[in-house]
């Protein structure tokens, strides 16, 4: 077994390639916005690292935190309103440069080879938080459970700490944002520090002011989910597999609002019978999961969630678990409503407004779920909806199509930017800021 995840730690990567050699001339700051999962969560408490050591990852199975408040994993309260209240104690330690697996006997590469790619150029990282001028390359470290509003409000916080620093409250700024990077990013060129999610009603759209782009002279997304990921349905209804034997749960995932607000709008949803016919489901309804078995509405896995409140306390077990459901149902409802405000929101961008520069990097060759599988009746049997069939050690989808193995090919074209601003080939995900020629790409488009 030890032998496997090391041997997969270092599949994992990309082998490593010289660059063409090139210095970049640019007094514009870069900031680099991880994906989901890519930034380091630690209890101030404890002084646990709860993500970013795999030795350490206690939510695998976070079923009692839920229950027993003493405990901190990965799941955040569900109880108060707005949901955005609902805080716990971790906070953001910095991107994952990579990942522990077992001490240091293995690791993932996530971050790290951008970052010496950038060093090797003659860019010099530095703390965002603690910005100098002689530094140029900032890593923007983030809770990626949390609103992604509340991070698009800090990334335009950091971004006014680079120009107070820089002297200049004009100084733009070069993102790079993978993934669910790419998604916060964008909220903030429509909207700088805006909140329009909370003031938008659900019969109106918010008008961008672009507030944010005039801050950024150019983005790079590097596998951005656009118009929303399947992937996070996928994660709220079955949690996120993240190596053999290791899986955060379904009852963290389900707590975690960045989530609902990466579930792709009905006209993006895909949903299919066993034999491949369409269904029509609007997954932004509450009654749509109850009806399907979705996520902790599962009937085999709320029976299993009230028999451990049973256990756990043989006094009150039933009517806590009775409580603790309205207490979902009602927290969920409100994540759903604003996950599709923002999905919405971000659906008004104008490319003609637009002023900031575009590049877009697509991974394909991959298989990419496209369709979640309806089965059977899970007010019966539980089967509700299915995303992935589990096979010993790896998840295969029902449905895929081409793509990066998170981001479809197809959703990346419809966001076609001009002529060179466009890179494609046979990227990982996971893996796309690794890669020599993407960072080839990157460097290429730095220069002024």
């Amino acid at each position: 077994m030890l032998v496997f995840i090391i041997l997969l730690a270092v599949q994992s990567g990309c082998a490593p390639r010289q660059l063409r050699p090139l210095t970049v001339h640019t007094g514009t700051p870069i900031i680099i916005i991880p994906g989901i999962m890519g930034t380091q969560l630690v209890d101030p408490v404890t002084g646990n690292m709860v993500w970013g050591k795999m030795i350490n990852l206690r939510a695998v199975d976070p079923h009692r935190a839920l229950l027993d408040t003493a405990l901190d994993g990965l799941e955040l309260p569900t109880d108060r309103h707005p949901i955005t209240a609902n805080r716990d104690r971790l906070v953001p330690k910095s991107i994952l440069t990579e990942f522990e697996i077992i001490n240091r006997i293995g690791e993932v590469k996530v971050y790290r080879d951008l970052v010496n790619a950038f060093s090797r150029c003659g860019l010099k990282p530095g703390d965002i938080e603690r910005c100098r001028q002689q530094e140029n390359v900032y890593l923007f470290p983030y809770d990626w459970r949390r609103d992604l509003v509340e991070t698009a409000q800090l990334l335009a916080e950091r971004i006014r700490q680079i120009q107070q620093v820089s002297e200049n409250p004009r100084q733009k700024v070069t993102i790079i944002a993978h993934s669910m990077g790419g998604v916060i990013a964008k909220y903030y060129l429509l909207y700088g520090d805006q909140d329009v999610i909370s003031d938008f009603k659900a019969d109106e759209l918010p008008e961008p002011t672009y507030a944010g782009a005039g801050n950024v002279s150019r983005i790079f997304y590097l596998g951005t989910p656009h118009d929303g990921s399947m992937n996070a349905l996928k994660s709220l209804n079955e949690g996120e597999f993240i190596m053999p034997f290791v899986t955060v749960s379904k009852w963290a995932t389900f707590t975690m609002p960045s989530l609902y607000e990466l579930i792709p709008l009905p006209q993006y949803q895909s949903f299919m019978t066993e034999r491949g016919k369409p269904v029509e489901l609007n997954l932004f309804r509450l009654g749509a999961w109850e009806a399907n078995g979705f996520s902790i509405f599962s009937s085999s896995d709320w029976k299993y969630f009230q028999r451990e409140c049973s256990l756990l306390y043989p006094h009150d077990g039933d009517e806590r678990s009775q409580r603790l459901l309205l207490e979902f149902e009602s927290f969920i409802g409100a994540a759903l409503d604003r996950g599709f405000r923002f999905q919405t929101a971000l659906q008004q961008l104008d490319q003609a407004r637009l002023s900031t520069e575009q590049y877009i990097i697509a991974g394909t060759g991959e298989p990419t779920l496209s369709a979640g599988r309806v089965k059977g009746n899970p007010s019966k049997n539980g089967e509700g909806i299915r995303f992935v069939d589990h096979k010993f050690i790896r998840e295969s989808y029902y449905f895929n199509t081409d793509g990066d193995g998170t981001v479809s090919l197809d959703q990346q074209l419809r966001h076609l930017p001009p002529e060179g601003h466009f890179l494609t080939g046979p990227y990982l995900h996971k893996n796309i800021p690794s890669y020599p020629e993407v960072q080839q790409f990157i460097i290429d488009h730095l220069a002024p």
